[in-house]
């Protein structure tokens, strides 16, 4: 006599096996999902972190501009050029204008796509040091 098997096979594969194999397969493809867009988060936090990292180096190298220009002034008090340093993809312009008794000095860094400009009045004070008497971010 035959035995009754409980288990029905569909072409000679086991019903439960193919069920299991149905949740590996479902299970598989949720944790790569799941993979895949943690990656895609990653990637575009790692962006936005360079993005502010070159924006705070450009925002410090148009104040050194400023301090280096200030510098240059103590040294030379008739200095009236500008200069431009370019350093591992950073670009600084510093330029110098005087009018009257106050000198303007404009400090524009650019280093890929960030832009920072800082302009400064300087004035010379009794002691034959400049004192800064105005700061401001200019936003082109």
């Amino acid at each position: 006599m035959a035995k009754n098997c409980s288990r029905k096979k569909f072409f000679g594969i086991n019903r439960e096996s193919g069920n299991v194999s149905l949740l590996i397969l479902l299970v598989t493809f949720s944790l790569s999902w799941i993979g895949v867009q943690t990656f895609i988060l990653i990637s575009s936090q790692e962006r936005i972190v360079v993005c502010e990292a070159q924006k705070v180096k450009t925002a410090y190298m148009a104040d050194s501009g400023l301090e280096y220009a200030k510098a240059v002034l103590a040294h030379d008090p008739s200095w009236q050029g500008s200069i431009q340093y370019d350093s591992e993809g950073m670009v600084v312009e510093i330029e110098v204008i005087r009018a009257n008794d106050v000198t303007q000095i404009t400090s524009r860094a650019t280093m890929g796509n960030m832009k920072q400009c800082r302009v400064g009045e300087l004035v010379l004070g009794e002691d034959g040091k400049y004192d800064l008497t105005g700061y401001r971010y200019v936003y082109d």
